[in-house]
């Protein structure tokens, strides 16, 4: 199952190009005469300039990812400004730019469950940002309930010794962990956390899994933007402290 969730992501990724080439084709002229050379050409490194002139490469079809997201980010004040787009959007172009670089390196070894699920979720939003078609991001919306179910752990029955109960303080304020969990649901990121918590939150404890997947997102390996703070936020509230990071 996780070497058919790795093909899943990409296939997907290897459809991105042609989403970007879209975008562009209709921005990039919109932006001012000459804007093959001016806004194409002159974004890109030396390397692959060089690429381009040895093969006679003069449309955005023949661009590989990792040229096309340069030529997104190279330009993005003049995008941004045409598009009307938010600082929050250029946060996913840099993030996919990073996705893209990691599965470069990482394609037949495949990745943990926490980052395939992370990057997916990055894909989704940055195919938003470029108005990518419908079925594309409805390809990826159903890669990522595949991921959750066939990755989904079942925490009901994984705690028998009190001390694999991570329990509550006591009079914490319930209704904010209740709205926050719903935020993570709903975002996208964070999604089977937050499920998880607001699922035990009667029980007056995480169970072992659930307290190490929590611990994952107050301290992700790397930039998180929209589930850590949330994250830390439900740590603080339950157990009085950002609880460090366990597991790998």
């Amino acid at each position: 199952m996780k070497e058919q969730n790795h093909i899943r992501v990409i296939t997907l990724l290897d459809q991105t190009p042609k989403h970007i080439v879209n975008y562009l084709n209709s921005v990039l002229p919109l932006l001012g005469n000459n804007w093959w050379n001016k806004f194409v050409i002159s974004k890109l490194t030396y390397m692959q300039q060089n690429r381009l002139k040895g093969l006679e490469i003069n449309s955005l079809t023949s661009l590989d990812l990792a040229a096309l997201l340069r030529v997104l980010d190279q330009n993005w004040y003049q995008i941004s400004t045409k598009m009307d787009l938010s600082s929050e959007a250029r946060n996913f172009v840099k993030e996919m730019m990073a996705v893209r670089d990691r599965w470069a390196h990482k394609r037949a070894k495949g990745l943990l469950f926490d980052d395939m699920y992370r990057d997916i979720d990055t894909l989704e939003r940055f195919a938003t940002v470029i108005k990518a078609d419908t079925k594309f991001i409805e390809d990826i919306r159903k890669t990522k309930k595949i991921l959750i179910v066939s990755n989904g752990v079942d925490d009901s029955n994984d705690d028998d010794n009190d001390d694999d109960k991570r329990k509550f303080k006591t009079n914490y304020n319930r209704k904010r962990v209740e709205d926050l969990c719903n935020v993570l649901i709903k975002g996208g990121r964070g999604v089977t956390l937050g499920k998880y918590v607001l699922k035990q939150l009667d029980q007056g404890y995480l169970n072992r899994s659930t307290y190490e997947m929590l611990s994952k997102w107050v301290n992700p390996k790397r930039a998180e933007y929209f589930a850590q703070p949330i994250a830390a936020e439900i740590s603080e509230i339950l157990f009085g402290e950002k609880i460090k990071r366990i597991s790998q």
